[in-house]
């Protein structure tokens, strides 16, 4: 998972043998919660990659006129940004860059679902492609909405203490 292993340890040293195995149990709980956490940023980021491969194929499916281009290049970009800014949102340097990263996840999540609508409104392609992508899309919204509103009430928590 790429953990180095001291970021889950504590040197037994640094305890008396009566705290050791109290200690151990807290890091072990820790360690356990954190690899949840990037276990769960590694399944979206996974899911937003996936989610970039099908926008690239759809766009590929669409027909090679002046206006469906238009409407190519445009979910190409913002379709394909989610899951490069999530991976910029891991990196972020602050809880408030993450936010702000997260952000931008979001919008250009909202942007590619208003580009499927277009393309369902304007049959530029059988529904039943554009369907189901569209659902994703949606509930990747609805992750990335989530995350950054526990992002910021756990900012809320760490700010009152």
């Amino acid at each position: 998972i790429g953990i180095k292993s001291d970021q889950c340890s504590i040197p037994n040293s640094q305890f008396s043998s009566e705290d050791s195995a109290h200690t151990n149990g807290l890091a072990i709980a820790r360690c356990g919660s954190m690899l949840e956490k990037i276990a769960q940023s590694d399944q979206l980021e996974s899911r937003l990659i996936d989610f970039a491969s099908r926008i690239i194929e759809l766009a590929g499916r669409l027909p090679k006129n002046f206006r469906a281009r238009h409407i190519a290049n445009q979910i190409l970009r913002s379709g394909t940004a989610g899951a490069s800014n999530y991976g910029e949102a891991r990196g972020a340097e602050s809880r408030a860059d993450f936010i702000h990263k997260m952000r931008i996840v979001q919008k250009e999540l909202n942007e590619t679902n208003v580009w499927l609508r277009i393309i369902l409104r304007s049959s530029l392609l059988p529904p039943e492609l554009v369907v189901d992508i569209i659902a994703e899309n949606k509930e990747l919204a609805r992750i990335a909405s989530a995350s950054i509103k526990t992002a910021r009430t756990h900012g809320a928590v760490s700010d009152e203490n």
